[in-house]
């Protein structure tokens, strides 16, 4: 699944809001604006080979409470130098067996 250069609104809770189990999600350019007070699980989620790009990937709101990313199972979290902060959540994200880069 690949989203490029889009604005999307994110105005639900949901357990999780990307979850690339075994497959690809990039979203490369992506602009989220949450809208009123969101709960998410874990925002990004990659697991068992699984691969997130995100590239020029930002954020404006309220900061959903959850957890930012998860790693795990040989998966990646690509966000090409954005740092730990790259996905919105109040906890920080975390690996397991995953890379986070």
């Amino acid at each position: 699944v690949a989203f490029f250069g889009s604005t999307w609104t994110v105005d639900c809770n949901a357990a999780y809001h990307m979850w690339a189990l075994g497959g690809v999600i990039s979203v490369d350019g992506i602009t989220i604006a949450l809208s009123g007070t969101r709960t998410y699980t874990t925002w990004a989620v990659a697991d068992t080979l699984g691969r997130i790009s995100a590239f020029g990937y930002t954020y404006s709101g309220i900061n959903p409470t959850g957890k930012k990313y998860d790693s795990s199972q040989n998966a990646m979290i690509k966000v090409f130098g954005g740092g730990a902060n790259v996905f919105p959540g109040v906890t920080a994200g975390t690996t397991s067996g995953g890379l986070y880069a």
